[in-house]
């Protein structure tokens, strides 16, 4: 599933996750990452991330 960059993150033990929706981490797995998206494995397609607001 391709989404976009910035709503990747990494937690405090260093895995990769994603915030759905709701506030749920999910782990993911990033395959590659360009142009501001990244292709990712572990999370269902059509599955809403959050996405920090620049500041």
């Amino acid at each position: 599933m391709r989404i976009p960059a910035a709503a990747i993150k990494t937690n405090a033990s260093g895995t990769t996750i994603v915030i759905d929706r709701k506030g749920k981490p999910t782990t993911v797995h990033v395959l590659a990452t360009a142009h501001g998206q990244s292709v990712v494995e572990g999370i269902a397609e059509g599955i809403e991330v959050r996405v920090e607001a620049a500041r």
